[in-house]
């Protein structure tokens, strides 16, 4: 939106037939992103099956054309006995998380995360996550959801990852990356995309910390607590063929990189593309312009060390809160309290 509105380096806009109205260079510069690599193990006894995931979310999960219910909850009078179990143990696990807020229907599925140092980084900071989802998923789930090309990652998807396998997901996330992309714009159509160069991997650091973050998520399945252990990961057969690689053994660097080259997936967590200091000031006015700002992830100036959901919602609620004091706006008023940070001095008037 700023760059077709004119606010962006002068150049890129005059390129594409866009008056510069503002020459902000770092418009759109800067971009990065989390990246991870999912890693699936086969786990029986450990991993729950997509079967028991869709039959804690109740009935209507079950229902066609993904599930074996009838789409229309009338004709389930006609149902056969299988199917008339199936519904109700359904109900019981719905009504279970309804009256209790627990069960499986309460999980997010990403039941346990670790964030640790992968040793080739900061040893004073934390630059890798590790997720563990208790669910592997079945090929429409990693396919849709996962973003996971299931036809070239397994030798068999609708034997490796049917509904009623049971598998672990672990995904290695290493969460300091220094590669850095952007966005720039392909046209002066508002209605066509820009192009996106998120430039993963730019860095050679980045790719020693997710072979790293990899070896340290194999190593945690390798050490599974408790009598049930997990198997060999499974890893694409293209790859283990193209590196000799046998089930169980231990991976080569050249395997990992080649795995984290072909199946990295975004944790989608773009940010920095108008960071504060180069685009926003500390109030988050856009530098030149007035009566504007950016309250979203684009003005961190560096991608965080973790998850980007809860900072943004506080950027917008630490912009409301700004804007209101600028205003004289009261939020005790709407909200509640003033914020504590309100001394009575005005960040300034956009």
């Amino acid at each position: 939106m700023l760059l077709l509105s004119g606010i962006g380096p002068r150049q890129e806009l005059e390129a594409h037939g866009v008056s510069c109205l503002v020459d902000m260079p770092h418009v759109g510069k800067h971009l990065q992103d989390h990246l991870m690599c999912p890693l699936i193990y086969p786990a029986p006894g450990i991993g729950v099956t997509m079967n028991d995931v869709a039959l804690a979310m109740g009935p209507d999960a079950l229902r066609a054309p993904g599930g074996p219910l009838p789409a229309d909850p009338a004709d389930d009078a006609k149902l056969s006995p299988e199917l008339q179990k199936l519904k109700e143990e359904a109900e019981r696990g719905l009504a279970e998380w309804q009256a209790s807020g627990r069960g499986l229907g309460a999980s997010s599925l990403a039941d346990a995360v670790v964030f640790c140092s992968s040793g080739v980084g900061d040893l004073d900071r934390h630059d890798t996550e590790i997720i563990c989802f208790m669910t592997g998923g079945n090929d429409d789930f990693l396919r849709t959801i996962i973003n996971l090309d299931t036809e070239r990652f397994f030798d068999d998807p609708a034997k490796r990852v049917a509904s009623d396998a049971e598998n672990l997901l672990l995904l290695a996330n290493p969460v300091l990356p220094r590669s850095r992309g952007e966005i720039v714009l392909d046209s002066a159509d508002p209605g066509a995309q820009p192009a996106i160069r998120m430039n993963y991997y730019a860095d050679p650091h980045d790719m020693k910390v997710m072979v790293a973050a990899i070896r340290r998520t194999m190593d945690i399945a390798a050490h599974w607590p408790g009598n049930r252990k997990v198997g060999p990961v499974m890893m694409p057969p293209f790859l283990a063929e193209k590196h000799g690689y046998q089930p169980g053994a231990a991976p080569s660097d050249a395997l990992l990189e080649d795995f984290a080259l072909h199946f990295s997936l975004t944790v989608y967590h773009p940010t920095s593309t108008c960071r504060i200091g180069d685009v926003v000031d500390p109030w988050l006015r856009m530098k030149g312009v007035g009566k504007l700002r950016v309250a979203d992830a684009s003005v961190m100036p560096a991608v965080i060390g973790g998850n980007t959901n809860a900072p943004t919602i506080m950027i917008g609620e630490k912009a409301a809160e700004m804007i209101a004091v600028d205003h004289g706006v009261k939020l005790r008023e709407f909200v509640g309290t003033q914020p504590a940070w309100v001394d009575g001095a005005s960040s300034g008037a956009a």
